[in-house]
């Protein structure tokens, strides 16, 4: 019956299971994040102490909010995504807490442990991860051969919260005191969909092809899906341009050193070579990347974390663009 359908579906569907175990997360940590200052009243703490468990709160709170459905872009998100189904979770967990795909190693630099150890802020996006981590079907942690973590204490500036290096077959994620619970799920799960992307490329081409068409289609008169992925909308063009630059200055240098060898450097043998075949390389690698970074941001609204980075509201298009990433995994 339709009541059996829909506890189906809550139990499948990528979504429903990932806010679910986040939420979950998010309640278990704030309160026991909160013991431990529970000895002393507001009063008696430090200011540093103060801003640690305003910045913990409101960074849970909000996630809180998030998972709740109630967050911005979460209604027509929710209208729009199909269901998704989650795959098996059967891995099991190492002596640190974390599941081990098919030949995964966790790692974490000692660096990065002893910020863990000592910051707070760092410590709850660690259990985070972690949860984030665990909740991945076994096909997803099954395309990481190494999985690590690193944290940052970086004052002033960006950091990269995550990386993903298809022929190392690692994923990184950073944690950082500035970042909050929502950034590190959303790093976890973009990363993650890079890793699909990029292993469907080599075994399924007709379906990224597929994948590829529809996100232009879909995009072609609206805005991109995030406004991260709609900056590589003109990767390939920007690539291509570059590369042209690039070689002229090369060129004209090269005419120079020979025309004029008391004025000019010399160029070493094969540095033209090396250098075109590396910007040829990236040009290559700028056609696929807006498709690619879309597939990314749509598995991070299809784990259920990130709706509030949504910047293509226009329903016909979200509906295609969801629909296409269901396609590409079905």
């Amino acid at each position: 019956d339709e009541d059996q359908k829909e506890e189906k579906i809550e139990q499948t569907d990528q979504r429903v299971v990932n806010q679910t175990a986040y939420l979950d997360f998010a309640e278990k940590y704030q309160d026991a994040f909160l013991a431990t200052f529970t000895k002393k009243t507001r009063e008696e703490l430090t200011e540093s102490e103060r801003k640690i468990i305003d910045k913990m709160k409101f960074s849970l709170e909000n996630t809180k909010k998030d998972l709740n459905s109630v967050g911005r872009n979460e209604k027509i998100v929710s209208e729009l995504m199909p269901v998704i189904p989650m795959g098996k979770n059967t891995h099991t967990e190492d002596d640190r807490g974390f599941k081990a795909g098919k030949g995964t190693k966790n790692t974490i630099t000692p660096t990065s442990k002893k910020l863990i150890e000592s910051n707070p802020l760092v410590a709850i996006q660690y259990e985070g991860v972690k949860t984030a981590w665990n909740s991945l079907p076994d096909e997803q942690r099954d395309l990481i051969g190494e999985f690590q973590i690193r944290a940052s204490n970086k004052d002033t500036g960006s950091y990269t919260g995550g990386t993903y290096d298809h022929s190392k077959k690692k994923l990184t994620v950073t944690l950082h005191p500035r970042a909050n619970m929502q950034n590190v799920f959303n790093n976890l799960n973009h990363e993650i969909g890079h890793a699909q992307y990029n292993k469907m490329m080599e075994t399924s081409p007709d379906k990224i092809k597929k994948f590829n068409e529809a996100v232009k289609l879909a995009t072609s008169k609206h805005r991109a899906v995030t406004a991260y992925a709609g900056s590589y909308r003109n990767a390939e063009e920007k690539a291509t341009q570059r590369k042209e630059l690039v070689m002229s200055d090369l060129d004209t240098h090269i005419a120079n050193s020979k025309k004029y060898p008391e004025r000019y450097e010399p160029v070493p043998d094969g540095t033209r070579e090396k250098t075109e075949e590396q910007l040829t390389l990236n040009v290559e690698h700028a056609k696929t990347i807006y498709e690619n970074e879309t597939h990314s941001a749509i598995a991070q609204f299809v784990t259920g974390t990130n709706t509030h980075e949504l910047t293509n509201t226009n329903k016909d298009s979200l509906k295609e663009l969801f629909n296409a990433y269901k396609g590409l995994h079905e």
